[in-house]
């Protein structure tokens, strides 16, 4: 069983430290950039303001498969409280002298929305442990390690690079490639980048073709190194859209005000992307070169809707009136809505701005509450947050909330069962894995809650099954938990960076590093995404594994008989 993580509110909003989670690609699991998930967490050290953390690290790992590795700190689990690299010190000052080339040193930042500072990146130039220190209280980082000059620091940019749906022609792997042909952007000062694109009012992303366009900023080659962008209504500069250091496609700081620079083309036109890379102002403008005109979603994100199967229609399209939410406070941060919900399972999220380029709100975490109400703090971990599920066990008028100051959200009953007891029940782990498509009897196509697609448990999120496929077929499936109605869904998202085309197939996934997720893919839980696709090379038993741990799965085929 996998169980997703509840904390206290006393916990998360503490001005005392509990726990200190160190986020980044120096981990190999699924959830390496989550501040919820407990596995990344920080050992405390005697003195109670210090905390460690040892990795390994390689020439070969990272993101890139090129010793690059990015992080940063998160206090308490609580997304709003991070800590990242403010400057480098110069580390011979700053260890003991006989060894000054085995620490590197630095000073590290908070910040609320990741404005201030950027992603800590090093460089393994050898393979290496390294033991990560960080003292809250001094806002200082070390990394310590035996090997001389086993591992450097990286601070400075040498390139940038725009890579996202402004590439028209290219397939879904291609787009967010950083080290694609043609993706350099040209240094016009220190400070300023800029490139130029064609963008047309039917390009964006394949099955829409509406002119929005969602893209992303990468330095040095690496989007964790790059540029997101900031989701606020801004009134005082609407052609402008602010950035967040350090925040890719797979490391976004995942609140409500964070997505990638999401621009909606008005002209077909050419246009310039230009980057003011000043620190702690860093920003972004669009413009037309022969006067083509553009709107800046992310400065329109001044709205929430309430998406998912308490629906009957068009559940998850934050543009029906339907899905939206009512603001209830002077700042316009607490929205609510009030359904009327027969008993069953659930499955909501909520979106931003009516767009869902601005990347829709999953379960980060649960918090502790009662049988008529639950709470949680939303999440997008591009593209790895859980739906909200939930059971609804008394039919009734049910009130949503959404808080965009604290990305806090509740469900709770209203009118005459709001004081009965037993309601509500928070979906809080994953229990059984089914292997759903368009496989052979005696599996069930496209049944989600057949006992006959459910896959064996090995333990500690592996899961297995043996089913007997044809050569040539091409078989499409999912990964559905706990036999639901597509709550809970599990495949392999093309534009997350982690898998180099649809027809590559891990060959171990019960031992898969980051180097290996990034070329045969991941599982992804991003809404209900694309099923995977797999055509055999050869008949007979297949073995289908799948690690959720790592987010590693595969398909291993029957040996061939040798002839004698």
């Amino acid at each position: 069983m996998i169980s997703f993580p509840v904390y206290e509110e006393d916990e998360l909003y503490s001005n005392t430290t509990s726990s200190i989670s160190v986020l980044g690609t120096i981990h190999g699991h699924r959830h390496r950039w989550n501040p919820f998930a407990e596995e990344n967490e920080m050992d405390r050290s005697e003195n109670p303001a210090v905390w460690v953390k040892w990795v390994k690290l390689s020439m070969q790992g990272g993101r890139n498969q090129d010793g690059v590795y990015s992080f940063r700190f998160i206090i308490n689990h609580n997304p709003r409280k991070l800590l990242k690299l403010d400057k480098w010190l110069d580390h011979k000052n700053n260890a003991d002298s006989n060894h000054s080339n085995l620490c590197l040193s630095a000073c590290l930042t908070s910040s609320n929305y990741g404005r201030q500072g950027n992603n800590i990146t090093i460089h393994a130039r050898h393979d290496c442990e390294a033991c990560l220190i960080v003292d809250h209280t001094k806002e200082r980082m070390e990394i310590r390690f035996k090997q001389p000059n086993a591992i450097s620091q990286i601070s400075h940019v040498s390139s940038v690079q725009a890579n996202g749906f402004i590439w028209d022609s290219l397939d879904m792997f291609g787009k967010f490639n950083e080290h694609a042909p043609g993706r350099e952007m040209k240094q016009i000062s220190e400070t300023i980048w800029e490139k130029k694109v064609l963008l047309t009012t039917n390009g964006g992303i394949d099955f829409r073709a509406d002119g929005v366009y969602q893209f992303l900023v990468s330095t040095n080659g690496d989007e964790d190194q790059g540029y997101g962008a900031l989701n606020y209504q801004n009134s005082v500069t609407p052609s402008v859209i602010d950035l967040v250091p350090g925040t890719g496609f797979g490391s976004s700081h995942g609140t409500s005000y964070h997505s990638a620079p999401t621009v909606k083309v008005l002209d077909n036109d050419i246009y310039a992307i230009t980057l003011l890379l000043d620190k702690g102002n860093e920003r972004l403008t669009i413009r037309g070169t022969t006067g083509g005109r553009i709107e800046m979603i992310n400065n329109k994100a001044n709205s929430v809707q309430l998406l998912g199967d308490i629906h009957a229609s068009d559940s998850f399209d934050p543009t029906t009136p339907q899905t939206e939410m009512v603001p209830i406070d002077a700042s316009e941060q607490l929205y609510e809505k009030y359904i009327d919900l027969d008993q069953g399972n659930y499955s909501v999220n909520f979106a931003i701005g009516g767009e869902l380029f601005l990347d829709t709100m999953g379960l980060g975490c649960w918090l502790k509450t009662n049988g008529t109400s639950i709470k949680g703090l939303a999440w997008h971990g591009k593209p790895n947050e859980y739906n909200i599920g939930f059971k609804v066990i008394r039919k009734g008028h049910y009130r949503f909330t959404y808080d965009r100051s604290s990305d806090e959200f509740s469900i709770e009953a209203c009118g005459s069962i709001e004081n009965q007891p037993s309601c509500l029940k928070a979906i809080s782990s994953i229990s059984t894995l089914s292997i759903v498509g368009n496989m052979p009897s005696p599996l069930i196509a496209w049944e989600p809650k057949a006992d006959e697609n459910l896959m064996i448990s090995l333990g500690r999120g592996r899961y297995e099954k043996i089913i007997d496929l044809h050569q040539g077929e091409d078989y499409q499936f999912k990964f559905v938990a706990n036999r639901s109605n597509w709550q809970i869904v599990f495949a392999d998202y093309e534009l997350d960076g982690y898998g180099m085309a649809y027809n590559t197939n891990n060959p171990d996934p019960y031992n898969s590093s980051l180097e290996d997720l990034r070329v045969y893919g991941q599982l992804t839980t991003h809404g209900n995404p694309p099923p995977i696709h797999f055509v055999p090379s050869i008949s007979g038993m297949h073995h289908v594994m799948v690690d959720l741990w790592s987010g590693a799965y595969g398909i291993k085929a029957p040996q061939p008989a040798i002839s004698k």
